[in-house]
């Protein structure tokens, strides 16, 4: 279920949707929905371990993030 949901995320305009571009390109398709099932996962443990709520920043927020810290 999490592989099918990383490549559905690839037409969302959120922070996953993002991350899933930018890997996508750097290592293949394959490789990023691997990494976007491993990041799905986490917050989906952490918001079951923890309780913690998972608001999404959103794909701008994601950008200005990862460009401010290469």
């Amino acid at each position: 279920m999490l592989p099918l949901a990383a490549v559905n995320v690839d037409n969302t305009e959120s922070a996953l949707g993002a991350f899933y571009r930018r890997v996508a390109t750097r290592v293949g398709k394959a490789k990023a929905v691997t990494a976007t099932a491993r990041k799905l996962a986490t917050l989906f443990c952490n918001t079951l371990r923890y309780g913690v709520d998972y608001s999404d920043p959103g794909a701008s927020h994601y950008k200005e993030r990862h460009r401010a810290h290469p």
